[in-house]
């Protein structure tokens, strides 16, 4: 099993039409590209977290169904992105 850096975003990123989002799971390396994020919906951390694009700030993981939590997910990724860089950018110093 790879080693995985964990930055929490609880407090960090606001809450968005109901979903919370708890942390980032980056793998141990100089920079990651992709980080899974997990997020919590009615209070309940979610089994599966959604991938992030670090370079692109967009997620690559698809609600098909629920637009609002797509929407969620669309407009915080830029602020979750920029908060993971600085945290790794501070980890690396």
């Amino acid at each position: 099993m790879a080693d995985v850096v964990s930055i929490d975003l609880r407090g960090l990123i606001p809450e968005r039409d109901g979903i919370r989002f708890v942390r980032a799971e980056a793998p141990k390396q100089a920079w990651p590209v992709l980080v899974l994020v997990r997020y919590a919906r009615g209070g309940v951390e979610q089994a599966i977290g959604r991938r992030l694009d670090l370079d692109k700030r967009v997620f690559i993981d698809q609600f098909e169904s629920d637009t609002k939590t797509e929407s969620a997910f669309k407009s915080a990724a830029p602020e979750i992105a920029s908060h993971i860089s600085k945290e790794l950018r501070r980890r690396a110093s």
